[in-house]
């Protein structure tokens, strides 16, 4: 059966689509989880999220530069016991919409590990039960955490990493 040179050309340029556009679209929203947050499978080790955790240097120059912080010591202390003490933190952090008042926050409480949406995360509860979940970023130590400042599709966003000795 032969088909005339037109479908030829119309099915080639089709299939051309298919192959340059969307196999690849395909591929990377299957992958871009696991290539762009790169989280643990299994449940991170206590001791390796025990510590100070600092903002890194990118937290940092968007604290300055977007929320108009005055850049101090700015640590969140995870401690073995359960408990822990944030210090300095940016009034954004706690805000529904990520927005900077240019003050900071300081407050204690409990944390815990914990599956969210079947990602582990440091589940912080301050002292006046507030809770606020920490993504645990990388599969391996050492981690990364993250916590979204306003709604995640804005891409806003802060990272801490841990600081040593």
């Amino acid at each position: 059966m032969r088909f005339p040179s037109s479908t030829v050309k119309g099915l080639s340029s089709w299939l051309r689509v298919v192959c340059l556009v969307v196999l690849p679209l395909l591929f990377f929203c299957a992958c871009s989880r696991q290539m762009l947050d790169d989280r643990p499978d299994t449940k991170p080790a206590m001791e390796d999220m025990v510590g100070t955790w600092v903002p890194n240097a990118a937290t940092l120059h968007d604290m300055e530069e977007n929320g108009h912080y005055k850049i101090t010591t700015h640590e969140l202390v995870l401690k073995a016991n359960g408990t822990y003490e944030a210090n300095n933190m940016p009034n954004w952090w706690k805000t529904a919409v990520g927005e900077s008042s240019g003050t900071y926050d300081s407050e204690t409480g409990t944390w815990k590990l914990q599956k969210k949406d079947g990602d582990w995360v440091v589940y912080l509860i301050s002292a006046v039960k507030y809770g606020m979940p920490l993504d645990i970023l990388s599969d391996q130590p050492p981690y990364r955490l993250r916590i979204w400042l306003g709604d995640p599709d804005g891409g806003h966003r802060m990272i801490f990493e841990k600081k040593t000795n």
